[in-house]
């Protein structure tokens, strides 16, 4: 609707009050591209029919503040790239969604270089099957809780955590029993220490290649459930100059271990 429109924002705020979207069910790449945008208030927007949110705010890079306080996504099947490289946005508040429905987020919370807390513990993840790049490049994150993710369905987690610079602590319990996509998962995360994958089951993964590549901060990783049996692993460790240990009892794996580090 306006997407690629950048005059919006150059001659003041964006008034969107007058709106009537209750029926509307499809969002898609509305403000995608609106370069100029620096605060936008959707607070009187109904979107209690939206079924698609996909590329909603896609690369509005000079946007600050999003209010989103009385979103309704209840019926909602679709955030890809919703918030995908907004990269001065420094203040994100997604606690009134419903996610019950999503199942596909790929990107959804891609490239947010300013942004450096996201509570995300209200979000149901029950029916999600793409997690791809979910918070790929963002570098502002120095910790994220996702204890209440259920990824019990999802296929897809390639380059979930890709780029994460500043990422220090990551809480996950991931039921990965279905995801057949890991290459790159942890990649560039290179201020990470340390990891407990000890919910992963890889057994019908496809890809692990460069999963852990440039963490070169992590020092001890235990993978001792995993099984790369089907699984492409080139350079899973590649460039992790300081992992000493190494827990694993797949051989495979363990011939790829970094100079100098021990596998058991």
């Amino acid at each position: 609707m306006f997407g690629g429109c950048n005059l919006i924002g150059v001659y003041g705020l964006f008034d969107l009050r007058c709106f009537k979207t209750t029926k509307v069910t499809n969002m898609v790449g509305m403000f995608q591209e609106c370069w100029n945008i620096i605060y936008i208030d959707l607070s009187s927007f109904d979107t209690s029919s939206v079924l698609h949110f996909d590329n909603m705010f896609l690369g509005c890079s000079e946007l600050i503040s999003l209010n989103l306080a009385n979103f309704n996504t209840s019926k909602a099947i679709t955030m890809m790239h919703m918030f995908d490289r907004l990269q001065k946005l420094r203040y994100l508040n997604v606690s009134s969604f419903d996610t019950s429905n999503i199942y596909d987020m790929q990107f959804m919370f891609a490239r947010l270089y300013a942004l450096t807390s996201l509570d995300l513990s209200n979000f149901n993840t029950s029916n999600v099957l793409n997690m791809k790049s979910l918070f790929f490049l963002s570098s502002g994150f120095k910790s994220l809780n996702l204890l209440n993710f259920d990824t019990s369905k999802v296929s897809h987690m390639e380059e979930m955590f890709a780029g994460c610079t500043s990422l220090e602590i990551l809480n996950i319990n991931f039921d990965t029993s279905k995801v057949l996509y890991m290459s790159q998962m942890f990649y560039n995360a290179y201020n990470l220490v340390s990891l407990n994958l000890s919910s992963f089951n890889t057994n019908n993964v496809y890809s692990m290649e460069f999963m852990f590549a440039n963490c070169t901060n992590l020092i001890t990783l235990d993978i001792s459930h995993f099984n790369s049996s089907k699984t492409l692993i080139s350079s899973i460790f590649e460039d992790d100059t300081k992992l000493q240990t190494i827990i694993c009892k797949d051989e495979r794996i363990c011939s790829f271990r970094p100079n100098k580090s021990e596998c058991y």
